[in-house]
């Protein structure tokens, strides 16, 4: 999947979670574009011999889901919350 199919409701930079089959969720990752979502989530697909054809995503809540093809288990983007601080001082 390449740039030009990125799901516009994406927002970036995001934290890019895995949910299990339990609904639990743990973050996998960060991201500041679609293709470091999908350099996050293809590594640690490849490690757990998982292969996907195709994804799938909608929106619930606040976060992005994004299904690979496991139906029990999910990646789920969630925005950066954390916000950088920048110095407004006067040079003097």
């Amino acid at each position: 999947m390449d740039e030009q199919n990125e799901p516009i409701s994406v927002r970036y930079p995001c934290i890019v979670h895995f949910r299990n089959r339990y609904g639990e969720e743990r973050p996998i990752g960060q991201a500041k574009s679609y293709g470091e979502v999908i350099g996050t989530i293809e590594p640690f697909m490849y490690k757990r011999n998982f292969k996907y054809y195709y994804i799938r995503s909608w929106m619930e809540k606040d976060a992005q889901i994004l299904d690979v093809g496991s139906h029990t288990e999910f990646f789920v983007l969630r925005p950066n919350k954390v916000r950088t601080e920048v110095s407004h001082a006067k040079n003097t």
